[in-house]
């Protein structure tokens, strides 16, 4: 096993998140481990195919995405990451915009990085 970076992380991230503002699926797939929960604001658990229909039926559009206080945490070769977002997106019609704080779980698996968890909540 490689010895995983916080730079490594924070560049897997922006990826990620360039992947998603382009509702690139194709990009987005190797980047999210197949048995990935994501958690969103209301409860609802969003799997790895649900996340890629969103994006591949258009229903998730990211209109801003604006990262502040970014914090990486390495275990092995697990990743935890969390940060403040300044940002506004429609899921399926429905407007979503403030602030949120983010956490993503990245672990390194065949030979890259890839989402196995995460959540987000909106913050005041």
């Amino acid at each position: 096993m490689m010895e995983l970076t916080k730079k490594q992380v924070v560049a897997a991230e922006e990826a990620l998140i360039a992947a998603m503002r382009r509702n690139d699926a194709e990009a987005l797939d190797p980047m999210l481990h197949d048995a990935l929960i994501f958690h969103t604001p209301d409860g609802q658990r969003v799997t790895k195919a649900m996340d890629l229909d969103a994006h591949r039926s258009g229903g998730m559009v990211v209109h801003t995405f604006e990262v502040r206080e970014r914090h990486v945490e390495i275990v092995g070769d697990t990743a935890v990451l969390s940060f403040h977002l300044n940002g506004s997106a429609s899921v399926f019609g429905q407007p979503m915009d403030g602030q949120f704080r983010y956490l993503r779980v990245w672990k390194w698996l065949d030979r890259r990085l890839q989402v196995i968890g995460g959540s987000f909540i909106r913050i005041e």
